[in-house]
């Protein structure tokens, strides 16, 4: 998802890294619910660790790791930047000015044409290898970190991993919007998936999670806020 309060992102184009730190936090709703991303430790540590598990299982572009740790701001990832713009923000301004049909400012077309390339990369790219990367436990390593519109909804502080005396378990980005897939600005095709805090196996449902444009994103948290027996399923499928 995009940045919250409690992500902080820090870009160093010289050396050409992009570094991640989440920090503990407490934010406290009308009920007194601490609404804070859990967790900030296990994220940095299974996102570097799902980043290098795809680089080396798949053909699917994802960041190098280069560090992982604590410092100052949090616990912190910091990968390669991968140059282009973000899926969200194609269409904010016109990437492609001398084709016909295409606006200055706020491009229709841009954002069309991006939008397809993406749904077609996940559909064509992503899924089928993500399909194939099997287990017989739920997380990754361990640790099990469901998708934010699960965790956002259920508060629980921890999630047990789940077992199958066969690998049913594939392997999902676990937060797979158009926040997270950077496009090339110069032919609107994707160039790079990341932000895989989230990642790990779960049971196939939760594969088919996703979206490539904002609305279809926001509308998986509206299905799960607004429909009781849809997040019940996705819950009922994580429990041991």
């Amino acid at each position: 998802m995009g940045q919250d309060r409690q992500t902080i992102i820090t870009r160093d184009y010289e050396a050409g890294t992009i570094t991640k730190a989440i920090k503990p936090f407490t934010l406290l709703d009308y009920r007194g619910v601490d609404m804070a991303k859990k967790w900030p430790r296990e994220r940095v540590y299974n996102e570097a660790a799902t980043l290098r598990f795809i680089k080396d299982k798949t053909t699917i572009p994802v960041p190098a790791v280069i560090d992982v740790g604590e410092g100052p701001s949090g616990f912190f990832v910091t990968t390669e930047l991968i140059d282009g713009v973000l899926l969200a923000e194609i269409g904010d301004k016109c990437q492609m000015p001398w084709l016909s049909g295409h606006q200055p400012e706020q491009c229709p077309a841009c954002k069309t044409v991006a939008t397809a390339n993406g749904k077609t990369f996940v559909e064509e790219v992503i899924l089928p290898q993500l399909r194939e990367l099997k287990s017989n436990t739920t997380g990754f390593n361990g640790v099990v970190i469901p998708p934010p519109w699960v965790t956002e909804i259920d508060r629980r502080e921890f999630w047990k991993t789940k077992t199958s005396a066969i690998p049913e378990f594939v392997f999902c980005h676990g937060d797979l919007g158009p926040f997270n897939i950077m496009i090339d600005p110069l032919t609107l095709k994707v160039r790079a998936v990341f932000d895989l805090e989230n990642g790990g196996f779960f049971p196939e449902i939760f594969l088919e999670q996703w979206a490539v444009d904002t609305k279809g994103y926001f509308n998986i948290y509206k299905t799960m806020y607004e429909n009781p027996t849809e997040l019940a399923k996705l819950v009922e499928a994580l429990e041991p």
